[in-house]
């Protein structure tokens, strides 16, 4: 019978998974969570969690991944995906806000907005001012993508299939449009009359969609 013998503090399960091939392996998944303290330092946490044995999604349509399994037969790198919301210092009613973090050497920076909207007038496109706001989701459904806004029967963004404000013929967009603008965008590479950039985000995405 197989089994584990667990004498660390972390949580840990076995699991028998299966690849594309059909092959079956035995794989062993330990879920170590820390508490980062105000000075810096971490701590193991109290509460470990259960070791999740399928996806969860923040939708009944199953579109939003928020956390994908534990359990995988061959992961050849590490995952590291920031949750949570964008909050403004002592949340205060912000127009933007950056956010980011830094980890051995890699790091990922976006910037929030409140809601914005694009109105085109003829071949020129306008943004409204900002909304002032104090939170935002990190969601891909608050980042560049989704349907096409000109043919939405079309394909979808291959990168972000969930976002917002994305279409292939940009910036070839009808006269009086009014478009809602992603919350979250690259700050090296804003929403402009040039091409889209690539959409930036912290969470995971469908494996199918990559």
């Amino acid at each position: 019978m197989w089994e584990i013998d667990n004498r660390s503090p972390f949580a840990s399960l076995g699991y028998f998974v299966r690849d594309k091939g059909g092959l079956e392996y035995w794989v062993v998944a330990v879920r170590a969570r820390f508490a980062i303290a105000e000075d810096g330092f971490s701590r193991i946490s109290d509460s470990q969690g259960d070791i999740r044995l399928r996806p969860e999604y923040g939708d009944d349509r199953a579109e939003e991944l928020l956390r994908e399994s534990d359990f995988s037969p061959f992961r050849p790198r590490v995952d590291f995906l920031l949750h949570g919301r964008i909050t403004a210092a002592d949340e205060r009613s912000v127009n933007k806000v950056q956010v980011g973090f830094e980890l051995a050497g890699r790091s990922k920076r976006a910037v929030a907005f409140g809601t914005k909207r694009l109105r085109v007038q003829g071949e020129v496109l306008k943004l409204d001012g900002y909304e002032a706001f104090r939170s935002c989701q990190l969601s891909w459904r608050n980042s560049l993508g989704g349907p096409d806004l000109v043919n939405p029967d079309g394909p979808a963004h291959s990168a972000n299939p969930i976002g917002k404000c994305w279409t292939a013929k940009w910036p070839r967009l009808a006269s009086g449009s009014e478009i809602d603008m992603p919350r979250i965008e690259n700050p090296e590479r804003p929403i402009s009359e040039g091409p889209l950039p690539d959409p930036v985000g912290f969470g995971p995405l469908q494996p199918i969609e990559y």
